[in-house]
């Protein structure tokens, strides 16, 4: 008898070790919009022309400075400087004073001026905020640190 009870003790023992672990799922939107306050600045800005080297916007002084508040709202500015002749001559100075929304754990960015950043949905990884933009042969890709 004494046996059969270690026996299926054992039994249940091994099925439990062995039962398949859940995968973690990812953060909520709740979860992410409190993770995602805070002030961030540029620590990869690139820009590829098709069939050109990439350009390093932070080598030439370009730069994003963006602050992501508790009620949605954001301040910051996008700065590309006169070097990079983006715009036909001139130096780009936009105000990225607006909002931000989390859907699918991706975060999105709404302001007046009228720039890529508003294409590009972004994702917290750590403490940075990745994204990505291709259209045209254009693609751009930056990362924000959070100060």
């Amino acid at each position: 008898m004494l046996q059969k009870i270690v026996i299926s003790f054992s039994l249940i023992v091994f099925l439990f070790a062995c039962a398949e672990d859940k995968p973690t799922a990812p953060p909520t939107n709740d979860k992410l919009a409190k993770e995602v306050l805070g002030k961030y600045s540029t620590t990869e800005f690139k820009l590829t022309l098709e069939n050109k080297a990439p350009i390093d916007i932070l080598s030439v002084g370009g730069y994003i400075e963006i602050e992501l508040n508790e009620d949605k709202t954001t301040t910051g500015i996008l700065y590309l400087p006169d070097t990079l002749n983006l715009t036909g001559g001139g130096e780009v100075v936009a105000d990225l004073s607006g909002t931000y929304s989390i859907k699918n754990n991706k975060i999105k960015f709404q302001h007046t001026a009228d720039t890529f950043l508003r294409n590009i949905e972004f994702s917290l990884i750590g403490k940075k905020l990745s994204g990505s933009y291709e259209r045209s042969g254009v693609l751009v890709e930056i990362e924000l640190l959070m100060k």
